[in-house]
């Protein structure tokens, strides 16, 4: 028996199956431990993007006036789109934010989401849930006042000075929506003094532009709003207008002038809305009053104003065309209005041309008016000098959109 016992307890055959046999769970538990880890650091980095995309947009939703519970709604379907599941954790937005660099600051938006995940293997011997939290902040800028605006979605040069233009813009910026590398372009010795230059796409100038409330133009911006795209044109009237007779000064009436209009003398517009259904052309050396009127372009006439001819035009400051001096027919595309005005003309209020492109070859001195030019395309190819001095004049805001980051 004893040598049975002894032969028994010498035989080592199976003992690496009975230490892997043991070893086994702990291995498995390991290889556990890996997988669960890489799951919780990717269900973080989600947590983490979905954070910073709800206080960009929450950021994005202040600057455009909204209220901090409407962007606060906003940021969280946002996040929620980007992962963040709503039934395993929470949702805060604070503005200002109340932690960081920027805790306190009013212009900007601090996310903090948190989520609670269920332990898998590790589970078995660590109670309870994983927590997470991810945090994000953004930051913005109002927008800036500006009195050109090319609203053009792709064309390139959409924001053009050509040649030995000299532009002064006083108060205001000058802004394109174009998502073109060229959108803006100021070339040869072109010469444009501004607040500042922003765009949608990109901005290409040299020595020629100044700016005074910013070192480089600001590029690939938001779009701006275009501040008159609810405005609907007026119904036109049957009757055409008589355009008089006769030399001396001419007082015309409000109302359809068939075929257009050309200018040659003296003329005196009396208040209300001119319908030009073909070209409107005020020629060299007449001059030509009228407060509150609007001019609407349609049927294809195009604007021309010659060099010599004093312009003095202003817009009506109330009713349903208030800030409004000329108005572009929508269904008009591609057609191009000439500016060419001499020192003493004055164009106050708004040029809203939103489907033609305008050119701009000289304007008058309006540096204490208010003058916004709004077109599909702008081009300079001569002096101008115009301001955004708007607070009387009964025209609608025209902003740049300002900046906007993910700051933390």
């Amino acid at each position: 028996m004893r040598r049975i016992l002894n032969r028994l307890f010498a035989n080592r055959d199976g003992a690496s199956a009975v230490v892997f046999a043991l070893a086994a769970p702990i291995m498995v538990g390991f290889m556990g431990l890996g997988a669960e880890a890489g799951y919780w650091y990717f269900s973080y980095q989600n947590l983490q993007s979905a954070a910073d995309l709800g206080a960009y947009t929450a950021a994005m939703e202040l600057r455009s006036g909204a209220s901090t519970s409407a962007a606060s709604s906003q940021a969280t379907v946002e996040a929620t789109r980007n992962g963040f599941v709503s039934n395993q954790g929470t949702a805060i937005l604070n503005t200002p934010p109340t932690s960081g660099a920027l805790a306190g600051q009013t212009d900007a938006a601090e996310m903090i989401l948190t989520r609670s995940l269920p332990r898998l293997m590790t589970g078995i011997v660590i109670p309870g849930n994983v927590e997470m939290s991810a945090r994000g902040v953004a930051q913005y800028s109002a927008g800036s006042t500006a009195c050109i605006l090319a609203l053009h979605p792709t064309a390139s040069d959409a924001l053009l000075a050509n040649g030995n233009t000299n532009v002064s813009l006083i108060g205001c910026e000058l802004m394109s929506n174009s998502l073109s590398p060229n959108s803006v372009g100021i070339y040869g010795n072109s010469s444009i003094s501004t607040e500042c230059v922003s765009s949608a796409g990109g901005v290409s100038a040299g020595s020629g532009l100044t700016m005074t409330q910013c070192t480089n133009p600001v590029e690939y911006a938001p779009r701006a709003k275009d501040p008159y795209t609810d405005l609907t044109m007026p119904a036109m009237p049957t009757q055409c207008q008589s355009s008089g007779s006769g030399g001396g000064t001419r007082t015309i009436s409000p109302g359809r002038y068939c075929g257009g209009l050309s200018m040659q003398q003296d003329y005196n517009m009396q208040p209300g809305t001119y319908f030009m259904d073909g070209d409107f052309t005020i020629n060299a050396n007449a001059n030509v009053n009228g407060a509150g009127v609007t001019i609407i372009m349609t049927n294809g006439g195009s604007m021309t104003f010659n060099g010599n001819a004093t312009i003095d035009l202003s817009a009506p400051t109330s009713g349903a065309m208030s800030g409004v001096l000329f108005f572009g027919d929508r269904t008009d595309t591609g057609v191009d209005h000439t500016i060419n005005g001499n020192a003493a003309s004055s164009l106050e209020g708004a040029l809203y041309f939103p489907e033609a492109d305008v050119i701009v070859n000289g304007t008058g001195n309006s540096a204490n008016g208010c003058t916004q030019v709004i077109a599909s395309t702008v081009t300079f190819n001569g002096d101008a000098s115009l301001s955004a001095n708007c607070a009387a004049s009964g025209t609608r805001d025209l902003s740049t959109p300002g900046s906007l980051a993910l700051v933390e």
